[in-house]
């Protein structure tokens, strides 16, 4: 199973790979113990290291994102409940909006005509291309 910080909210994304052996009567029961923690799909056994990147390590290359947002929007005259929700709104619609507007990635981006970070979005990019990348080859040799 590749665990995700979410799942301690029950919000989790824990993809699970079995033993072809498992009787489908004990994945049942450990899958019933793992959906308390959120979705857990059962994924091949080659594609867990590519899970691990994305699903198991990926709160954090956003989260302390979402930290310098959220002090921001206080810092902004906010309040604390008034920048969770906002954070919480702005990362949900996001992520719905790119994934499911059906619209290709470029005309979403500019569905927003300012980006403050437009001019630093191949370095970020870069850094996470290289970084995680780095860290499959790492896992998968």
């Amino acid at each position: 199973m590749i665990p995700n910080a979410c799942s301690f909210i029950g919000k989790g994304f824990n993809p699970v790979c079995f033993n072809d052996r498992f009787y489908s009567k004990v994945k049942e029961q450990i899958s019933s113990v793992f959906s308390q923690h959120g979705k857990s799909p059962e994924v091949a056994e080659n594609k867990l290291e590519a899970y691990a990147i994305i699903t198991g390590m990926e709160p954090t290359y956003l989260w302390f994102q979402f930290e310098i947002l959220y002090m921001i929007a206080k810092d902004f005259g906010l309040s604390d409940p008034e920048a969770r929700e906002a954070i919480v709104r702005m990362v949900s619609g996001a992520v719905n909006t790119l994934l499911e507007s059906h619209l290709n990635f470029s005309d979403v981006k500019d569905l927003i005509p300012v980006r403050p970070l437009k001019d630093s979005e191949n370095d970020i990019n870069n850094i996470l291309n290289t970084k995680l990348k780095e860290i499959y080859k790492k896992l998968v040799d």
